[in-house]
């Protein structure tokens, strides 16, 4: 069968991720203008690799991507395929 894209329908499971940059808040502290545009490129790399895998973008917050899957297992490859 073809996989859909998208958000799930009501009832659908889902898998969810949730990133996070390890130090990141002594790095905001230390060089805030230099982590605002690094976390941009790093949202954008996450955001570019998320069809591949029937992904899609929930919300960002500070450093923090939440993105969900239909599956786990495109959860699971696109977390690879990122890291």
């Amino acid at each position: 069968s073809t996989k859909r894209s998208g958000p799930p329908r009501v009832g659908e499971m889902v898998t969810l991720v949730i990133t996070d940059i390890q130090g990141s808040t002594c790095l905001w502290d230390m060089y805030p203008d230099q982590v605002a545009r690094d976390i941009a490129v790093h949202h954008q790399c996450l955001r570019s690799a998320l069809k591949d895998f029937n992904g899609y973008e929930l919300a960002t917050q500070g450093d923090s991507f939440k993105c969900a899957f239909r599956n786990p297992e495109d959860a699971v490859c696109w977390a690879i395929q990122v890291q």
